[in-house]
């Protein structure tokens, strides 16, 4: 219950423009791979392949960034059967870094595609009772993404997995 007022208070904080953010310098290789660690030592079920094409920094608040990247992972671990591989890779397209989170999972169907970052969206209820949560998570990354002026891009396919990248803008040198 705590998590979801929680989430509740942010959304409504940005919502209402008046989130706080810590911002600095930060290298977005170190941030990810951070996580990936913290993933393999809790997550024994899933291989996780990371590639790190690019070590490019951006101005961010941390604790934000790596909620986001958290929420992307966590939703990877949940929707991808056991055995089964979650990938990771930062990257550099123009003027945004990006990570992307690409997992072998369920996939999303085309139907569902437009809402799945609306707040208490679940594309199947079904899901509630295994995987739990609200259906905050992608609209709280969503809303992280946005407060750092990025992006998100979303591809799947049903029954195959989803990619998740989120584009941030890099640091001016």
């Amino acid at each position: 219950m705590q998590n979801l007022v929680e989430g509740l208070l942010f959304l409504a904080r940005h919502d209402k423009e008046t989130l706080q953010l810590d911002k600095r310098r930060l290298g977005l290789s170190e941030i990810v791979e951070s996580i990936i660690k913290d993933c393999e030592v809790i997550d024994k079920n899933h291989t996780y392949n990371y590639t790190f094409e690019n070590n490019s920094y951006i101005y961010a608040d941390l604790n934000q960034i790596k909620q986001c990247l958290r929420i992307f992972l966590d939703n990877a671990k949940k929707y991808t059967p056991d055995g089964k591989n979650i990938f990771v890779r930062v990257g550099k397209e123009g003027r945004y870094a990006f990570v992307d989170v690409q997992d072998e999972g369920l996939g999303i169907a085309k139907e569902d595609l437009h809402s799945i970052f609306e707040r208490f969206y679940r594309a199947d209820e079904s899901r509630t009772k295994t995987t739990g949560g609200y259906g905050l998570g992608l609209s709280i990354a969503k809303a992280i993404v946005l407060e750092h002026k990025g992006k998100i891009q979303v591809r799947t396919k049903l029954n195959e997995g989803s990619s998740f990248r989120i584009f941030l803008p890099i640091e001016k040198e």
